[in-house]
């Protein structure tokens, strides 16, 4: 995972100035293309502003808003995809996160996709188009109703930065909310529609020969049961962050955690933002009990999200041994972090 500073972005114009009606109507779903090399998570946003321009996308990915609106789109898609026929076993968030920074274009070349850990096993190249084609498909429909265009007028006026206040947090729950609840029937019915079809394909992508003789019609499937055990949600855009990162790491061990196990992980996540934000515990508390709508908008409460989500994806034994890797992985983060500072002053200093 490259946590590398990126550039400010040059300035942008206002957002606020915008209207969806001033939008050229270039497609169907006036978004990027799906086969586009922008990263799917901008696609998908794309199809909500219905705005084709690179820096607005990124600008507008960089608020507290999008942020919820790509955390709830990834755990979407992580319910649908983990209870559909043809995703191997074990698809994580991780997995999910994976796939929503690859590339567009990762849908139409097979070369693309490449090896991206356990993803691609999890995963196979064919039901990951279809997974991906589910998801945009729905956010074009949606889009045409009056809940998607809500999201995504949303998106269109907010500002990286911009702290939101109760009424706006209130209002972006809800709309997110309604934006998933019609999302996922779409997303069902496509992929249940398409299982044939992954599996049909999966033998060329992974190089074997195949027969040019149609396969044997199947009966209807039946539809897909969730397997027994806590929920496979894992962000609660209602709950701050530090109640978010127990759901994450309660998701790993497919349990409820008892207090003792709690104590330990938030004694963990305490420590691991102690490496990656400056202040004392009252500082590091006032984040953890945040929004995660707010809290992913700053730069400690991302990179604490980021190394929480590598850190459950390694093999652990305990709840102790994922505590101590949340805690590793957020000391390698911060040693990146200031490597990086540490390279970006001794290229500034004057001679």
């Amino acid at each position: 995972m490259s946590l590398r500073r990126t550039p400010s972005p040059p300035p942008m114009p206002s957002l606020h100035a915008l209207s969806l009606k001033e939008v050229a109507a270039t497609g169907a779903h006036y978004g990027v293309s799906s086969d586009a090399s922008t990263a799917i998570a901008l696609i998908a946003l794309s199809r909500l502003m219905r705005v084709k321009d690179a820096r607005i996308l990124e600008n507008v990915a960089a608020s507290p808003l999008a942020s919820a609106v790509l955390a709830a789109l990834r755990a979407s898609v992580l319910r649908v995809a983990a209870v559909a026929a043809g995703v191997g076993p074990g698809l994580s968030e991780a997995n999910v996160a994976t796939l929503f920074g690859l590339p567009g274009s990762s849908t139409k070349y097979l070369s693309q996709y490449g090896s991206f850990g356990s993803l691609q096993s999890r995963l196979l190249w064919p039901r990951f188009r279809q997974v991906v084609t589910a998801l945009l498909d729905a956010l074009t429909s949606a889009r045409q109703g009056p809940i998607g265009s809500d999201v995504g007028q949303m998106l269109l006026t907010s500002t990286p930065g911009a702290p939101l206040d109760a009424g706006a947090i209130q209002r972006a729950q809800s709309a997110i909310a309604a934006l998933i609840a019609v999302l996922e029937p779409k997303m069902q019915t496509h992929l249940a529609s398409t299982a044939g079809a992954s599996s049909a394909g999966s033998s060329s992508s992974e190089g074997s020969s195949h027969s040019t003789t149609p396969p044997p019609s199947q009966p209807p499937m039946p539809a897909p049961q969730a397997p027994p055990g806590p929920p496979i949600t894992l962000v609660d855009p209602t709950a701050s962050l530090g109640t978010n990162l127990l759901r994450l790491v309660g998701s790993r061990i497919r349990r409820a955690m008892s207090p003792p196990e709690i104590a330990s992980v938030t004694a963990a996540l305490d420590e691991g933002l102690s490496l990656l934000q400056s202040g004392g515990v009252d500082a590091r508390r006032q984040l953890l009990g945040t929004s995660i709508l707010v809290a992913l908008g700053n730069q400690s409460g991302a990179w604490l999200w980021a190394s929480a989500l590598e850190a459950i994806e390694q093999p652990a034994a305990s709840i102790a041994a994922l505590a101590n890797a949340i805690v590793e992985s957020c000391s390698t983060t911060a040693a990146m972090l200031f490597a990086d500072a540490a390279a970006d002053f001794a290229t500034e200093a004057p001679r």
